[in-house]
C-alpha cells in the first residue's frame, strides 16, 4: 500500500523534475493534486509507486497523469504475470482441444488450461472458453480458424482490460457500480411481460 509519505515524496520528485508544472501550480493546486494521489494509490505498493514515477520521469517530457502512472504499473503486472498474451492463452485453447476434444469435462479443460497458464491469465482464457462454449470451439472448421482465433483475441483483451479496471477502482466506484448492476437486474425482474 502507498504510504501517504511516499506519494508526497514521488509528487515531489516530479515537480523537481517537471519544472513548469512546478511554476504553474499553486500552493492550494499542490495540495489538492497531493489529496487526490493519496487517495487514488492507496492501493498500489510502494517499490511499484515508486518505480513507476522514476520510470515516467525516465521516458516522457510531461507531467504525468494518474492514468499514467497506473498504466506502467499495469504493464510490469502483466510481465509479471506472463505477459498480457492472448496469443498464448489461444495457443492452450488448442492445446486443450487437441487434448480433450468435445467431450472433455469442464473439470478436465479448466485444470489444464491452469497447469498450462499463469494464474491471472488462466482465469480470463477460462471465462472466454466458457462465454464461447467448449464445444463450439471444439466443432470450429478449419477455414474459420482465423475468424475465431480474432474474436478470441478481442474478447480475451477485453476480460482483461475490465479485470484491470476493476482492480483500480476505489471501493466507492466499486459500490457504485454494484448498485447500479443491483438496480438494473431488479429492474429486468419486475419488467412486466407484454401479451402475445
Amino acid at each position: 500500500m502507498a504510504k501517504n509519505e511516499n506519494v508526497l515524496k514521488g509528487l515531489a520528485a516530479l515537480y523537481m523534475t517537471y519544472s513548469l508544472e512546478r511554476e504553474k501550480s499553486t500552493n492550494d493546486g499542490v495540495r489538492l493534486r497531493a489529496e487526490l494521489w493519496i487517495e487514488l494509490f492507496r492501493d498500489m505498493d510502494d517499490d511499484i509507486f515508486s518505480a513507476a514515477i522514476k520510470q515516467h520521469i525516465t521516458s516522457s517530457k510531461w507531467f504525468p497523469t494518474p492514468a499514467d502512472l497506473f498504466e506502467i504499473a499495469k504493464h510490469w503486472e502483466d510481465v509479471a504475470d506472463g505477459g498480457d498474451d492472448w496469443a498464448a492463452a489461444w495457443s492452450v485453447v488448442k492445446q486443450t482441444i487437441g487434448r480433450y476434444g468435445a467431450w472433455g469435462t469442464t473439470e478436465e479443460v479448466n485444470r489444464y488450461i491452469g497447469e498450462k497458464l499463469p494464474a491471472a491469465m488462466a482465469d480470463d482464457t477460462r471465462v472466454v472458453v466458457q462465454r464461447f462454449g467448449w464445444r463450439e470451439l471444439c466443432n470450429m472448421d478449419s477455414d474459420q480458424e482465423s475468424t475465431w482465433r480474432a474474436q478470441f483475441r478481442d474478447a480475451y483483451t477485453r476480460i482483461r482490460s475490465s479485470r484491470v479496471e476493476r482492480h483500480r477502482m476505489t471501493d466507492e466506484v466499486r459500490d457504485l457500480i454494484f448498485g447500479i448492476a443491483h438496480k438494473l437486474a431488479a429492474s429486468r425482474l419486475s419488467a412486466p411481460k407484454e401479451d402475445k
